[in-house]
């Protein structure tokens, strides 16, 4: 699909700035020049220490999404259409809170993340989380503990501590052990 006609107008959308600022006259032209129409929901359930949800977004866009040929592009999202669904569950047993969220996009491609919170006394908090995100799943703005933009090509593993000293001072420790199976925007460089 070309991503421009003959005239050199655009045809598609090659990028997509999320900032919401139109400060420069590019970004000014470009204002205005694609739709986004989006829905989605959530069924969720509680029955004492357990809850779980379902949830569900989908976008529609009135130019596709044009990609490069570039390796680190392999996975990217095209079409005007895009879904995601996911399920989240919870379960906390005393001073014990683990959940899991497994989610999957348009293409099967699947990302999930699974953690433990406890106190281990009044004081001393700790957060232990895993993250496998696939090369492949697309996620449109999503926020999800990951140390790229957004959840996409990423494993990882999180460990936190955090110690209440006194009522004004807290000694907070954490690292996160984290790799990207596939290229990234300048790593091909």
């Amino acid at each position: 699909f070309p991503s421009h006609d003959t005239a050199g107008n655009q045809l598609g959308i090659t990028s997509f700035n999320s900032s919401g600022y139109h400060r420069t006259a590019a970004e000014i032209k470009g204002q205005g020049n694609v739709f986004q129409l989006a829905a989605g929901g959530r069924y969720s359930y509680k029955h004492g220490m357990f809850t779980s949800a379902l949830n569900f977004l989908t976008y529609h866009f009135s130019r596709p999404f044009i990609v490069n040929n570039r390796s680190y592009d392999q996975f990217s999202f095209t079409g005007k259409k895009w879904a995601n669904v996911s399920l989240d569950v919870g379960f906390t047993y005393r001073n014990f809170h683990l959940f899991t969220e497994q989610a999957i996009d348009k293409n099967g491609s699947l990302a999930g993340l699974a953690g433990l919170l406890t106190s281990l006394t009044k004081t001393v908090d700790v957060a232990f989380l895993g993250r496998l995100y696939t090369s492949s799943f697309q996620s449109l703005y999503s926020s999800a503990i990951a140390e790229g933009t957004l959840p996409g090509n990423e494993r990882g593993f999180f460990f936190g501590i955090n110690a209440r000293l006194s009522p004004k001072l807290q000694l907070q420790l954490f690292t996160d052990y984290f790799k990207f199976p596939w290229l990234r925007y300048r790593d091909w460089e």
